[in-house]
C-alpha cells in the first residue's frame, strides 16, 4: 500500500505488527467510503518514499483486500498500530 505522509505511524513497525485500517475522507470534504475499519499485520516493515509517503505490505483477509487496496489508491486509507499486539 502506498499511504500519504501522516496516514500512518512514525515508529517502525516490524513484521507481524497487528494494524487497524481506517476508512477515511479524502483531502476535500469527501465522506469516508463505506465498510467498517479493516484488521491486519504487517508483512514488510515501511519504505519512506522522497515525498514523504511510504510503501507498507499489510497481510488481510481475502475478502478485504480489494476493497483496502481501492481505498489506498484513493487516499482514503488510514494504518494505526493497535495497543497490545507484537511490536
Amino acid at each position: 500500500l502506498r499511504l500519504a505522509a501522516g496516514r500512518l505511524p512514525s515508529a517502525l513497525m516490524p513484521p507481524g505488527t497487528d494494524v487497524l485500517l481506517v476508512p477515511v475522507g479524502g483531502d476535500g470534504a469527501d465522506a469516508p467510503p463505506a465498510g467498517a475499519s479493516v484488521t491486519g499485520k504487517i508483512a514488510t516493515a515501511a519504505t519512506t518514499l522522497p515525498d514523504g509517503a511510504a510503501l507498507v505490505d499489510v497481510t488481510v483477509s481475502a475478502g478485504e483486500g480489494e476493497r483496502v487496496a481501492r481505498m489506498a489508491a484513493a487516499d482514503q486509507l488510514v494504518l494505526l498500530r493497535l495497543a497490545g499486539g507484537q511490536r
